[in-house]
């Protein structure tokens, strides 16, 4: 028997406490899709791909963005100046924050602490504290902001000035703007690959989609698509990006290796927002102009699915939540029913609060430890089960404090040192 099947076995125990989603125990997440000219959020759950719930925000919500641990989703309400913070769990909305004027695209940070709001009509960005849904920070961009992403580290919030043709570049530490990028006419869409590397700028008008090097902030490639490009989303993988054609009823399929179209898939008319299911293995379209969202198999790249929703679907931003964890339970209209159902709130994030990526080293090697260690015994999935089952709540409190998060930071890294030692003896017997 190897060392993770001995008693050592213990240890790993120890630290699933720390890891993130149970792959094996995952339930499909929810999409949110803000419908524009209904004044409310689709809420459609990617596993039987149907509306469970309709939320009432306010008028002419745009912009979409979930909290990392699916316990809430922010809306941008362009028509009122406001963003509507909605309760998962519930599928409510529990507060609404006062923004700049003309919000339009939104997007929140890893550790789930801030939601960066682009107001296009008074060329800044607000900057909102989850934790006591308030504006903290106001930053002056470039004209008619619209378009927003957040780097997977969080130190960098990129803003497509769509009056213009730059993209504003903010430190998140000072909330000031230190660079700025020549782009493309009227950019709009705006998405970072998962490595925080390239960033994805659609240009609508010249019909352009920009890859910029995040590190020197320059134009690496202009790849013609022709249409109406507006949202972009990439792979999480990072191998594609997926670019809404608005004028061409398209989604057009980016290889980011050679910076080129290799595929044009039809659908419905109008396409504005799109988005990656977390597996990868889904594309979501709303589709504006005929009040539906189109779901791509990305394997083919055909369309293998069409969900009604309501009026003129935006659903501009990252709006699929994170894979939920429970037995599959479906969902009602309030998120109630079987752990897999519940609105899409929660999932064993508390490694992920604390380090602040998915992507980190440190929970990298817990969930290394969780996979090959207990999920192959009876014991082992007992114990992620009801971690998984109780976790949430604490990792959304660590997410919120700071000081919380570099202690839960020290607390953990006996559990990742075992971790190390126990995957190397592993490698040796």
């Amino acid at each position: 028997m190897n060392t993770c099947g001995r008693s050592t076995i213990a240890v790993a125990i120890m630290a699933v406490a720390v890891t993130v989603p149970l792959t094996g125990a995952l339930a499909a997440p929810f999409a949110y899709v803000s419908n524009t000219g209904s004044d409310n959020v689709s809420v459609i759950d990617t596993a039987t791909n149907t509306v469970v719930a309709t939320v009432a925000v306010g008028d002419n919500p745009t912009g979409v963005a979930v909290h990392p641990a699916g316990t809430h989703v922010y809306v941008t309400n362009a028509g009122v100046d406001t963003v509507s913070v909605i309760d998962t769990a519930t599928n409510t909305v529990v507060a609404t924050v006062a923004v700049g004027n003309g919000p339009r695209g939104v997007a929140v940070n890893s550790a789930g602490t801030r939601v960066y709001v682009a107001n296009s009509n008074s060329i800044t960005v607000s900057v909102i504290d989850t934790g006591t849904n308030t504006v903290v920070g106001t930053v002056n961009v470039g004209p008619f902001p619209y378009g927003v992403a957040v780097n997977p580290a969080g130190t960098r919030v990129y803003v497509t000035d769509n009056g213009g043709t730059t993209v504003s570049v903010i430190d998140t530490a000072a909330n000031v703007v230190t660079s700025t990028v020549a782009v493309g006419n009227n950019p709009l869409g705006v998405a970072v690959g998962p490595a925080g590397s390239r960033l994805y700028v659609t240009s609508l008008s010249d019909s352009t989609v920009r890859v910029i090097d995040t590190f020197t902030d320059t134009v690496v490639s202009t790849i013609a698509v022709g249409g109406g490009p507006l949202g972009v989303a990439v792979h999480p993988a990072g191998t594609w990006a997926y670019v809404a054609d608005l004028s061409g009823g398209a989604v057009l399929v980016i290889d980011t290796s050679t910076n080129t179209v290799a595929a044009a898939v039809a659908v419905g008319t109008n396409p504005s927002g799109v988005a990656v299911n977390p597996a990868g293995t889904r594309v979501y379209v709303a589709n504006r102009g005929d009040n539906t969202v189109s779901l791509i198999d990305t394997s083919t790249n055909a369309v293998i699915g069409t969900v009604n929703v309501g009026i003129s679907p935006l659903a501009f931003g990252i709006f699929i939540g994170p894979e939920v964890v429970g037995d599959g339970g479906e969902g009602g209209d309030g998120g109630e029913g079987g752990d897999g159902g519940e609105g899409g709130g929660g999932g064993c994030f508390i490694a992920t609060a604390a380090f602040g990526s998915y992507l980190d080293p440190h929970v990298q090697v817990l969930t290394e430890v969780r996979d090959h260690c207990l999920l192959t015994n009876a014991p082992g999935r007992a114990m992620v089960d009801l971690y998984c089952r109780t976790s949430p709540p604490i990792a959304d409190f660590v997410s919120r404090h700071a000081l919380l998060k570099v202690a839960t930071r020290l607390v953990l890294m006996p559990a990742v040192s075992a971790s190390k030692m126990l995957l190397r003896d592993d490698s040796r017997s």
